[in-house]
């Protein structure tokens, strides 16, 4: 996904809304989970606290196709400054949470969203769902690392299944 960056004048009104939205709707959610504002962009926000974070972008280019994470900060392999390693993030996206973990039920709203009404509703919905099904990844780190885990599992698994179709 292709991120965008800028004070909001690159994406004209349409930047404005996310930003927008992203605040009234986002911000009061990572407030919620100890999290603060690390991140914006026009088209991307992130939301980052202690170890915890959530972030979400939306491509422009793709007609407001919107992703979002839920995640933490791992001092595992980053690249050392001073010798100490940077933190890393080890995140998953709530898509595959919600695949994985909880199966499709809760995950058939449309990822696209045409006008910026559209955009709003969508992140109240995906808000919602962070609420209700991802609270814990937020908070615990031996749930995040089990929900892990199982996505890593399910990915594994898919791609193994679609390798048996690819030509040889």
């Amino acid at each position: 996904m292709r991120h965008g960056h800028g004070d909001g004048a690159a994406g004209g009104r349409a930047g404005a809304e996310f930003d927008l939205a992203a605040m009234e709707i986002l911000e009061p959610l990572a407030e919620k989970y100890g999290l603060f504002l690390a991140k914006r962009t026009c088209w991307y926000v992130q939301f980052r606290g202690g170890r915890r974070m959530f972030d979400v972008a939306c491509d422009p280019w793709t007609s407001w196709a919107l992703g979002a994470r839920v995640g933490m900060w791992s001092a595992e392999s980053g690249p050392a400054v001073d010798g100490v390693p940077a933190p890393r993030p080890r995140a998953l996206s709530v898509q595959d949470i919600l695949h994985t973990v909880y199966g499709m039920r809760e995950n058939t709203w449309p990822w696209i969203a045409a006008t910026p009404a559209e955009l709003r509703a969508i992140l109240l919905t995906l808000a919602g769902l962070v609420d209700r099904y991802c609270r814990e990844l937020l908070l615990d780190d031996e749930a995040f690392a089990r929900a892990e885990a199982e996505v890593n599992r399910a990915i594994a698994e898919r791609e193994a299944f679609l390798r048996q179709f690819e030509d040889r």
